[in-house]
């Protein structure tokens, strides 16, 4: 079972997200249609060290990038930034960064391994 804790720290215009258990594609397209419609932030961190993310193969990763397209424009400008611990998940998030790049989109993703690096990315 699955669970998305999401918070807001609106003084450094930052949403945090926590994920634990496995996740689907569906868990990410769901979030972000109920992000979109609530406090967005420019910024955005996603806590996955506590996530089991190895159901979800490469095309389901295009149709994320694809059906939350959205995010990316509430945030214009922004930065996404994912924290995946295992070298396979690292892999799906570099992919997530590569879709984002191809479809030119007006914000930024990046994958990392640690918060520390994200946090420093972001600016927070």
């Amino acid at each position: 079972m699955s669970s998305i804790k999401t918070t807001h720290d609106l003084s450094k215009d930052l949403t945090l997200v926590s994920a634990t258990g496995g996740l689907t594609a569906n868990d990410f397209i769901t979030w972000g249609a109920k992000y979109t419609s609530r406090t967005a932030t420019a910024l955005i961190l996603w806590d996955l060290l506590g996530a089991d993310l190895c159901k979800i193969s490469s095309d389901e990763i295009r149709l994320i990038a694809t059906r939350t397209k959205g995010i990316a424009y509430v945030s214009k400008g922004g930065k996404i930034a994912f924290v995946l611990g295992k070298p396979c998940y690292f892999g799906g998030g570099r992919m997530l960064e590569a879709y984002n790049e191809t479809a030119e989109m007006p914000s930024e993703i990046r994958a990392f391994r640690t918060i520390d690096d994200a946090k420093k990315w972001l600016g927070v």
